[in-house]
């Protein structure tokens, strides 16, 4: 298994938001060195506005990410 894997938004989203693909990725990268892109952070910025916008989720849970400023 690499060492490294680069990710991309939709695995970040899928470690900081509750989905179906969650425990998925959290056990893909558990025992590497993540590495990823600046651009993902506006890309899962977008994922938090889509979910508690359009998708009437609650706002706290943009609060509960992991990174997001206290």
């Amino acid at each position: 298994m690499p060492d490294r894997y680069v990710l991309d938004s939709s695995i970040i989203a899928a470690i900081f938001f509750k989905e179906d693909a969650s425990s998925k990725a959290v056990n893909a990268v558990a025992e590497t060195e993540p590495i990823t892109v600046d651009l993902a952070i506006a890309e899962v910025s977008d994922v938090a506005w889509e979910k508690v916008i359009l998708f009437k989720e609650k706002e706290e849970l943009i609060s509960q990410a992991p990174g997001y400023p206290a």
